[in-house]
């Protein structure tokens, strides 16, 4: 019942109410499953609890309890804290392990540059084109990822990014365009 309870706080945008009751499990010595570590870690960052995170992800990794979907669920925290460092080392760990990254895992790991301060538009390119290097298509939202992470880059770099959406066939929607001007501009997000 508790993971349901996590879920729904998770789904409900109540991340702190649900952080809480993920610690109480703690408190009243509830034995934790995945999910329960992969929602205490999506809480968690939503909370802007970076420490916590770590905490979490050891814990699950001590019990045995990660796999796949627990990855995803630390890159996305990684990626919501702008954690470039982590999400890297993450990446790498899932490719040793031998689960294949998919394009969603790479557009995470460069929404993490994105949201990084300051955004890091050499390692957000670096991880596009190995995601291109290794077969696989960005979507309309990785490439808005990494043009936001250009926005306080050199204007030939972003450029380039628009001109590599050409190449690649990748239709330029409203959002792009609007986020595509916002770096540009260096506007900050509405």
């Amino acid at each position: 019942i508790y993971n349901a309870v996590l879920t729904a706080a998770f789904r409900c945008g109540e991340y702190a109410d649900g952080y809480e009751v993920y610690k109480k499990m703690d408190t009243m010595q509830i034995d934790k499953s995945a999910p329960s570590y992969t929602m205490g870690m999506k809480l968690a960052a939503k909370s802007r609890r970076h420490d916590d995170v770590d905490v979490i992800w050891r814990e699950a990794t001590d019990a045995g309890m990660v796999g796949e979907v627990q990855f995803g669920a630390r890159l996305d925290a990684a990626a919501q804290l702008g954690d470039i460092t982590k999400a890297a080392v993450l990446l790498d760990e899932i490719i040793d392990r031998r689960m294949d990254p998919d394009s969603a895992k790479f557009s995470t790991a460069i929404h993490a540059c994105q949201v990084s301060e300051p955004p890091n538009y050499r390692f957000a390119q670096f991880l596009f084109e190995t995601m291109l290097n290794r077969s696989l298509m960005p979507s309309t939202i990785t490439v808005g990822s990494l043009v936001k992470a250009h926005r306080k880059a050199p204007l030939e770099r972003l450029r380039a990014v628009r001109l590599k959406m050409e190449e690649l066939d990748i239709e330029f929607d409203t959002i792009f365009v609007e986020q595509y001007l916002q770096s540009l501009l260096y506007l900050p997000p509405p």
